[in-house]
């Protein structure tokens, strides 16, 4: 059985301004947070028994009422987001059942299939790598079976790296920072040029997707067409009202 597992938190004010400073997106939160029941209602239909767990902190407040969305309440700092998603996912693994696979994904994608069968591969985690710099991205993280102690080791080694970022510190932690500590762990170079399924560090055994059954950034341009052939689909911030056309119109 997999237990799938989102983060969601209500973003700062103030924080919608530094993303405009920075050229990045204005993250509406209120709006955003409508998606999630749309990712609950695809993962039943392909997992009718999957457990799905929304983790978020004690002020954000979700208008939905599906009863098989279970959230976990949890401290979070709201200041920096993009790492508070990582140290959320740290702890939660550290405590969870070892008997079930975990699947780590941001709210905005969607599956299209059953995807138990990816966990019938011996690795610890799966990671999908995009073939563009920086090839990681923390969209997506896997956990197998009984690897509940390596992820732990895992999580906690890529939020280690945060000294390394420096004068960039601060704009990371509350924007694609998940993403760049994810890539210091390996090295960029080392995934770039070395473009191999598997990779063993600290006896901890990881499994590369190659783009063959995730795609991310989708732009249909007003029309939304069916996307064959891939178990996920990433659609982004920028993207997002296609997600509810998406699923309404291919997979409910």
């Amino acid at each position: 059985m997999t237990t799938f597992v989102t983060f969601f938190i209500d973003f700062p004010e103030h924080l919608q301004k530094k993303f405009k400073k920075w050229d990045y997106p204005r993250i509406d939160s209120k709006n955003l947070k409508d998606y999630i029941p749309i990712q609950y209602n695809c993962i039943r239909k392909y997992h009718p028994d999957a457990k799905y767990i929304l983790i978020t902190d004690h002020k954000t407040q979700f208008p939905f009422k599906e009863k098989g969305i279970h959230i976990i309440r949890t401290k979070i700092d709201p200041e920096t987001p993009a790492l508070s998603k990582l140290i959320a996912f740290y702890r939660f693994i550290k405590k969870a059942p070892k008997k079930s696979a975990y699947a780590f994904l941001d709210f905005d994608i969607l599956i299209q299939k059953n995807i138990d069968y990816l966990f019938d591969d011996p690795a610890d985690i799966f990671l999908y790598h995009l073939r563009a710099p920086p090839p990681l991205r923390s969209s997506i993280i896997l956990v197998n079976k009984n690897a509940n102690e390596n992820a732990s080791k895992f999580f906690k080694s890529i939020l280690s790296n945060l000294i390394k970022f420096g004068e960039e510190k601060k704009k990371y932690a509350i924007w694609r920072g998940d993403r760049i500590l994810l890539n210091k762990f390996f090295g960029i170079r080392a995934l770039m040029e070395y473009q191999r399924p598997y990779a063993a560090i600290r006896d901890i055994k990881f499994k590369f997707s190659y783009q063959n059954n995730y795609v991310e950034g989708v732009f249909f341009n007003e029309n939304v067409k069916k996307i064959p052939n891939f178990d996920f689909i990433h659609f982004g911030y920028s993207n997002i009202e296609d997600m509810k056309t998406y699923w309404e119109k291919f997979l409910k």
